[in-house]
């Protein structure tokens, strides 16, 4: 498939897990950056715009695009996306993402 087609307008960036996700939140609205989060599972929330889904990967893999969509249209300086566990049954989702943001 073509790289760009996971690709959303706002920046994105990837962080490994929950906590480093909320960290990164908490340093855009230091910086005054309007962001927002896809995070996966259930978890602490993080304190911006966020969209949770499930934990199991075919729900997500269900609800990604939207879920991209709707955050892209938000408009913001970059969007958070918590990456899912670096296991075989996650590896369509972890591919799809990375192909839409940056580390």
């Amino acid at each position: 498939q073509h790289l760009l087609h996971y690709s959303p307008r706002t920046f994105v960036v990837l962080v490994q897990d929950r906590a480093a996700l909320i960290h990164a939140c908490n340093a855009s609205a230091l910086q005054n950056q309007r962001c927002a989060a896809l995070i996966i599972g259930e978890g602490v929330k993080p304190n911006c715009k966020h969209i949770q889904l499930a934990g199991e990967p075919g729900q997500v893999a269900e609800q990604l695009y939207s879920a991209l969509h709707a955050l892209d249209a938000l408009r913001l300086d970059c969007l958070l996306v918590q990456l899912p566990p670096n296991a075989p049954e996650w590896a369509a989702i972890y591919d799809r993402l990375n192909r839409a943001g940056y580390r």
